[in-house]
């Protein structure tokens, strides 16, 4: 009995060790359009770089949301716009290079952006771990659609969500990696 606890209290000690978490999280702009940066600290786990190195694909998804908090506490909160940045890597073994890939969705209100691309998908190659890690956790100036709206700036947030794929807890559990943070817009 005693090696039974023993053995389910162990996993969950070290798996908070290094959790990934969201820093540096930067709302600006002027008026309507807003720019946002922020980074995920610990995003690169021993297993994610085991499948990136194995040839994998291995991608992240940020999900930026501007919302508005309702008038009273209980109800939903009513989204705005929001952006959605996914990167990518790819690790060719016979050339040693790193295949980098990110794209961009926009929306408004519920339903994806219909005008302009307002940022146009990128792509590169690099032979360094150092620049696959900051091109997958950091991102720096994405915009956020403008949102014609009569909810005060006082109500309005910028919510971060980064998936980072899944992880199994006890060996059977499949749980998604995330790391999230929010922050309230400037009068």
């Amino acid at each position: 009995m005693l090696l039974m606890v023993m053995a389910v209290s162990v996993p969950q000690a070290a798996a908070g060790a290094g959790d990934p978490k969201v820093i540096g999280l930067r709302v600006e702009g002027v008026g309507e359009d807003l720019r946002v940066s922020y980074s995920v600290e610990n995003a690169f786990s021993e297993d994610i770089l085991e499948r990136v190195h194995s040839g994998m694909r291995v991608a992240f998804r940020h999900r930026i949301e501007l919302y508005a908090k309702r008038a009273l506490p209980l109800w939903f909160p009513k989204t705005l716009s929001w952006t959605v940045v996914e990167t990518a890597v790819e690790f060719d073994g016979l050339t040693k290079q790193y295949h980098l890939s990110r794209s961009y969705r926009l929306g408004r209100k519920g339903k994806a952006w219909e005008g302009p691309a307002r940022i146009a998908d990128e792509e590169r190659d690099t032979d360094s771990l150092d620049v696959v890690r900051i091109w997958m956790s950091e991102v720096d100036g994405v915009p956020l659609l403008p949102a014609a709206s009569e909810v005060p700036i006082s109500r309005r947030r910028v919510d971060v969500t980064c998936s980072m794929g899944r992880k199994f807890v006890w060996m059977m559990f499949p749980v998604t990696v995330t790391a999230s943070a929010e922050s309230a817009l400037a009068d």
